[in-house]
């Protein structure tokens, strides 16, 4: 079972943590009107479009219409849950956390806790080696030469791992760090059918590996020899707190420098990760010690919608880039590639010509299928018939992956060109390749069965007005509700918030936007509700904008009937009782309209 934390704590942990305190903490907020803007997190923008309204305590961007509370802007912004989202607020107001969880679940949570803080501390105990320690001069030898300096390794908090078999466990015990515990960090290792233990990592440069909040998870060792009997680098296994599939090296540094960008580098180490970050690209993360999986993809989905590959330029090395496709596709990414030119790798190149030459090749990123067509007839005799098969199997192997017609028509143009084909031949093979590898599956560009496409609009302009006159003038709330008819609204979102406040007036609940937004899961009403609680209605006169108001819903829902009755007047599907009745209802309906509304009776109370 969930953590449950009762709404008293979420709202006394809400109202500790004044919202443009917390998000000018993030962003640089600027006053404008009652409200505060800042250019979103969320998109790219040059014009602000994220406000902070502190007296609802709500944010709302107007452009991409992310919107809610002060939990959850730390969630989206943090991409963490909202337990994580609830307990750093609470840690920030010093709010102690009194969680109704089950016994599994606190077992859990402190587990968590206590690898974390192994964690930690290593990385303390490493790092101050490498900085320090007599013994680390081999290894700081090694980083120069690699032309990482003590800057660089304050940055990265790199560190070093004495080359004794015992030193971590030697280092538990003084701290009195159960070896158990070290032993499911994964840092050390028990010898079989005994209670004695080994270091896992031993004469090693040490990276930290750090989730996306910047929490050391793991640690990735790498050798100072060239000695190939060893293993040139050595991962921490997987643990309650490490998924190597789901993690990327730098990630926590990257965040905000992708979503500023507009696109993330991934390269495929460490040390290439390090030398691209200091070239001025910041934006850059690695895979860590893994294929690239799904995951992967869908991680950098939260943050971009472009990948540009960088791997090195040896044989193993693009052949990963290849691999890595499926998974970005899958994802809905736009990927292109930096080719680095033989013999480099990203670290070797930026060391030799400089960060400038490197931000060549990042400009110039290819889209993915022109450097694989490319690749491909680098490595096949496309003079041959052979090869021009092979390369018009693979290229269609690939592009069909992407599922978009355009893009088949596309590359099996450029494919025929360089080949020496006829457009229509090649395009001709490639469908009958895709038809091989997708037989029985949805066709190209086709919905899933059974799904439909989402959209989202925002509720019509004078349901708009309506709300943000529900939220910002309460004194005309019982008033409006008493006159309005529910029938008016057509948006499904505005119609379930206004049934929502006529339910709190009933219970005689007070009505805010903060407090509706926890009655609402759904995305897009939470999105409604946060639009209209960063706006204002504009006008001069409060009681004649709200009786035009509600004439105005009144009227639009009359005509709305009118051309629907119309529609059966004039229509030969239709027999002689139903267009009686229905001419009947639109004479009715005429009448209606003319007639005043709301009455000379109107006033606000």
């Amino acid at each position: 079972m969930a953590a449950y934390i009762s709404p008293e704590l979420r709202e006394k942990i809400k109202s500790a943590n004044d919202i443009v305190d917390v998000i000018g903490e993030y962003l640089r907020l600027k006053k404008v009107g009652s409200n505060y803007a800042a250019l979103c997190p969320f998109h790219r923008e040059k014009t602000p479009s994220f406000m902070v309204n502190p007296r609802l305590q709500i944010f709302h961007c107007f452009g991409c219409h992310k919107g809610g509370d002060v939990v959850t802007f730390i969630m989206e912004y943090e991409n963490i849950s909202f337990f994580e989202a609830i307990k750093r607020l609470a840690a920030r107001a010093g709010i102690p956390l009194e969680l109704n969880t089950s016994p599994e679940s606190n077992r859990l949570r402190e587990k968590r806790e206590q690898l974390l803080d192994v964690h930690q501390k290593l990385t303390e105990y490493w790092h101050n080696i490498l900085l320090k320690a007599s013994e680390a001069e081999p290894a700081r030898e090694y980083l120069r030469k690699r032309g990482i300096d003590s800057q660089v390794i304050r940055i990265f908090k790199l560190g070093y791992a004495p080359d004794r078999p015992d030193d971590t466990v030697r280092w538990g015990r003084a701290n009195s760090i159960p070896l158990q515990l070290l032993e499911e960090a994964g840092v050390i290792i028990r010898r079989e059918n005994t209670q004695e233990w080994y270091d896992r990592f031993r004469g090693r440069v040490i990276f930290p590996i750090c989730n996306e909040q910047g929490w050391v998870i793991a640690f990735s060792g790498r050798v100072l020899t060239t000695d190939n009997a060893v293993a040139k680098y050595l991962n921490s296994p997987e643990t309650l707190i490490f998924r190597k599939g789901r993690v990327f090296y730098g990630l926590d540094k990257a965040r905000r420098a992708i979503m500023d960008a507009g696109f993330a580098i991934v390269c495929e180490g460490q040390i290439d990760l390090i030398r691209i970050h200091l070239a001025g690209f910041p934006n850059v993360v690695a895979p860590q010690g893994t294929a690239f999986t799904s995951e992967h993809a869908q991680i950098l989905k939260r943050y971009t919608d472009t990948v540009v590959l960088c791997f090195d330029s040896d044989e193993a090395g693009q052949r990963a880039m290849v691999r890595a496709l499926d998974a970005l596709l899958a994802a809905e990414l736009n990927v292109k590639v930096a080719v680095i030119p033989p013999p480099d790798d990203p670290d070797s190149f930026i060391l030799a010509y400089g960060a400038a030459a490197f931000q060549k090749i990042v400009n110039n990123a290819m889209e993915f299928f022109d450097y694989y067509l490319n690749r491909l007839c680098s490595t096949n005799d496309i003079a041959s018939d052979r090869g021009k098969r092979s390369v018009i199997q693979q290229m269609a192997e690939a592009v069909s992956k992407a599922r978009s017609v355009t893009l088949v028509e596309s590359i099996a143009t450029k494919t025929a060109a360089r080949l020496g084909l006829t457009p229509l031949s090649v395009y001709t093979d490639f469908m009958k390749i895709y038809k091989t590898m997708f037989t029985d599956k949805p066709s190209l560009d086709a919905e899933e069965p059974g799904q439909e496409a989402k959209t989202f609009n925002m509720p019509p302009r004078e349901e708009m007005w309506l709300l943000q006159l529900l939220l910002h003038r309460p004194e005309v709330t019982n008033t409006v509700l008493s006159y309005l008819d529910i029938s008016w609204i057509n948006s499904v979102e505005a119609r379930a918030i206004i049934e929502e406040i006529q339910r709190r007036i009933q219970l005689g609940v007070v009505i805010d936007a903060g407090s509706l937004l926890d009655c609402f899961e759904d995305e897009s009403i939470r999105s409604v509700i946060t639009a209209a609680g960063t706006e204002q209605p504009i006008f001069s006169d409060l009681k004649a904008f709200t009786k035009d108001l509600l004439r105005r819903l009144r009227v639009r829902h009359i005509e709305k009937q009118l051309v629907e009755l119309r529609r059966i007047i004039v229509s030969d599907a239709v027999g002689e009782e139903e267009r009686h009745n229905a001419f009947k209802r639109f004479q009715e309906l005429q009448i209606e309209k003319r007639e005043p509304f709301p009455p000379a009776t109107f006033e606000i109370k």
